[in-house]
């Protein structure tokens, strides 16, 4: 993900179209920077979602052609803005917030 380092925990991705640029959104996952995005076949424009990711990060929107419901593997290289070398995407706080989030997640029904 982000060149020459570790995936950036968190950092949230968004998909759409010209019209409706934020149809679909993920996060990246801490194990291997994986990510995924539910959408069905056709052209749609990959960004960096509004708020900390689009403030710390580049990426220039790219253009994704899907052609089959089997998925893609792709591969997004980021870069952190100058001056934002040494910020975090995630604070502890937020770790922990999140951390607790998934917990009762799992236990609900």
């Amino acid at each position: 993900m982000e060149k020459d380092r570790d995936p950036p925990r968190g950092l949230q991705f968004i998909l759409g179209t010209k019209q409706r640029p934020h149809m679909v959104d993920t996060l990246v996952m801490a194990n291997l920077g994986y990510w995924q995005m539910k959408v069905s076949p056709g052209v749609w424009y990959l960004q960096l979602a509004p708020g900390r990711s689009a403030d710390l990060y580049e990426l220039p929107p790219k253009l994704i052609a899907i052609d089959s419901l089997r998925g893609k593997l792709m591969h997004i290289e980021v870069q952190k803005k100058k001056g934002k070398e040494r910020e975090e995407l995630l604070n502890a706080a937020d770790d922990y917030h999140f951390q607790e989030k998934m917990v009762c997640s799992l236990f609900s029904y």
